[in-house]
């Protein structure tokens, strides 16, 4: 072989260090998740002009500090959780789970796909979490998946060499036999449920239970 026209190949089964992907998640989370606050505020701000008023407009100009306004409401509320839980272990379960879930898919495309009212959504949050999404496919609303659905989704990740991913709720229905292949190479991408009005919630439930309701 002609040395001038040699290539080097990858290496089968590369991975890299574990520090790199710590840096690249932690640069997901500086970087790319403050893409949503921004957009949050403007899906506010179209959606009060829609219904004829102005939308989040009393902190800093235009409101742009709202997302801010919410992270120090959200911190300075009272706490919301079970009385037999362990504190700091209830705080950092749901956040290990969504860093080892980004970190896993830092810099891999993807193709996510999702049965949810709102797919779009699902695939924009992917987006802001610095997932490389390279195709999607959306289906509607509390779809049940078919073994036509598992075959076709399979057949295209094999061909863009993608991995597939798709929401929590989607990915219990994936739970026939089967879906089995599918299920197995799909990552669902963990949610978090934050109440930010604890006490109105804690009535709110309290009234529902209540004799007469």
């Amino acid at each position: 072989m002609i040395p001038s026209l040699q290539t080097s190949l990858a290496v089968v089964g590369y991975s890299e260090p574990w520090w790199i992907v710590i840096l690249k998640s932690l640069v997901i989370f500086a970087v790319g998740l403050q893409l949503v606050p921004l957009v949050l505020v403007m899906e506010r701000k179209v959606l009060g002009r829609f219904q004829n008023r102005y939308g989040p407009n009393r902190v800093g100009p235009l409101g742009a500090f709202t997302p801010l306004a919410d992270i120090i409401k959200l911190l300075t509320k009272e706490g919301f959780r079970p009385s037999t839980s362990i504190g700091w272990l209830f705080t950092l379960a749901p956040i290990l789970s969504i860093v080892a879930a980004v970190a896993a898919l830092a810099g891999r495309p993807v193709l996510a796909f999702a049965g949810i009212a709102d797919p779009e959504k699902f695939f924009a949050t992917l987006t802001a979490a610095g997932i490389k999404v390279m195709d999607r496919q959306s289906y509607p609303d509390h779809h049940r998946f078919t073994t036509t659905d598992a075959a076709a989704l399979l057949a295209r990740a094999e061909r863009g060499k993608l991995e597939l991913i798709t929401t929590e709720k989607d990915f219990v229905r994936l739970g026939d036999p089967a879906l089995a292949a599918l299920a197995a190479h799909t990552r669902a991408l963990p949610v978090q449920l934050v109440i930010e009005e604890a006490d109105a919630f804690r009535r709110l439930v309290l009234g529902a239970g209540a004799p007469g309701k």
